[in-house]
């Protein structure tokens, strides 16, 4: 099934007593789940968290706060990362036990990306403007459901919103990891290190050192604050707006939820206003079918719209209102939006690169059926150890009993 060039398992060898690895067989995927399945109970006891390989059945890998499920990632498993697969499960089982919702993280980089919008402005013709709040608020397509999905059959207005959460929601989860993987104890944190300094030294490091990642972009901050707050850099800007990592540690992401928004206010509009930009270069085409007199007269329509989503995000009004917590008391100046398109930066760059291990989870190797079933049976097996001792001469026969137990 799986058949890597070389196979780097340190870590788990170690868990099974210096037996060395050197096939991923059915065994040993059983040993890998057994041992994700010993640290959630760990990390997450009495959850009911389900650990599965993504399979032919349910055709995708993920791991999910709001359905409290997580799937082996056996992308890493193709290239024979074991201790890398354990390190990806143990953080998103602490994402699960420590992170707001997917839900709520949405809801939050909705409410400040409307804030953002509402604050820029492009001009429709004969001195008339509109604000990109107006303009995408305005798609009578524009919902939850559709918003969220994977869904490319969309409008304009739908993908450039749907990537605004996503690329804020990125943000935050880069703040997020640096809290997770610091709060985890050194038993369990040495998985993720190793993870994280492979990383750094093959793709961060590079362009960093370079000063292909100076520019101030969204991505660029949310690189340089992961790597900053693991103590791989030392960044000026960082240490400038948000050098302290005990605001990390020591709050909930409600709490430092608001402190992120609010210090890097200028760099998230900015990459609002890009991605506007990038949405359709040619404005006249992009503002032609809209009916501007419909929208100056409809504000409150529009106040609605928001209001709508808002609530189809939220589970409760609870997390309404945190949602508007999250970017209440930060104000923009009103702005142009310049005509000309933005070059994507190299920071997006580096994330789409990053982010393709991510992106193979949801198209990762399936496991069929019967190799599914070849390893679930090793659940029904037990060894039993014994010495059996033949005369007084001492005389000993150490042997071990396999049984299976058939009736589970």
């Amino acid at each position: 099934m799986f058949d890597p060039v070389s196979i780097d398992a340190e870590y788990m060898e170690r868990w099974l007593g210096g037996a060395k690895i050197d096939s991923l067989s059915a065994k040993t995927l059983f040993d890998i789940r057994t041992l994700i399945t010993h640290y959630r109970d760990i990390i997450v006891p009495d959850s009911g968290v389900k650990v599965e390989f993504p399979t032919e059945q349910n055709e995708g890998a993920k791991a999910s706060v709001d359905e409290n499920i997580i799937y082996i990632p056996t992308h890493l498993l193709e290239d024979g990362r074991i201790d890398d697969t354990l390190g990806c499960m143990i953080h998103e089982l602490h994402h699960i036990k420590l992170s707001d919702s997917e839900r709520q993280t949405w809801a939050s980089c909705f409410g400040m990306i409307c804030k953002c919008m509402d604050s820029l402005f492009v001009e429709t013709g004969d001195e008339e403007w509109t604000s990109i709040y107006d303009i995408v608020l305005s798609d009578s397509t524009l919902d939850f459901k559709t918003l969220y999905s994977n869904d490319t059959e969309v409008t304009e207005n739908v993908m450039f919103l749907r990537t605004a959460c996503n690329d804020l929601a990125f943000l935050l989860n880069a703040v997020e990891d640096i809290r997770i993987d610091s709060l985890a104890p050194p038993n369990l944190a040495k998985y993720e290190e190793k993870m994280s300094t492979r990383i750094f030294k093959e793709h961060f490091a590079p362009k960093y050192e370079s000063g292909e990642l100076n520019e101030n972009s969204l991505f660029n901050v949310a690189f340089r604050l992961l790597f900053q707050h693991k103590g791989f850099i030392n960044d000026s800007f960082i240490e400038e707006r948000f050098g302290d990592k005990s605001l990390i540690l020591n709050q909930t992401p409600k709490e430092y939820t608001p402190l992120i928004f609010s210090k890097f206010a200028d760099v998230i509009r900015k990459h609002i206003e890009d991605l506007f930009k990038n949405k359709q270069t040619n404005f006249e085409t992009t503002l032609g079918g809209v009916d501007y007199m419909d929208l100056y007269m409809s504000e409150k329509s529009m106040t609605d719209a928001e209001e709508d989503l808002l609530n189809e995000m939220s589970e409760d009004d609870k997390m309404v209102l945190r949602a508007k917590e999250d970017s209440e008391g930060i104000e923009f100046e009103d702005a142009e939006v310049t005509k000309g398109e933005v070059q994507v930066s190299i920071g997006k760059k580096l994330a789409v690169k990053l982010s393709e291990q991510r992106q193979k989870r949801n198209k990762p190797k399936l496991l069929p059926a019967t190799f599914l079933a070849e390893i679930e049976a090793f659940k029904d097996i037990s060894v039993h150890h014994t010495t059996e001792h033949f005369d007084a001469s001492g005389f000993k026969v150490d042997f071990s009993t396999i049984i299976f137990d058939a009736t589970n």
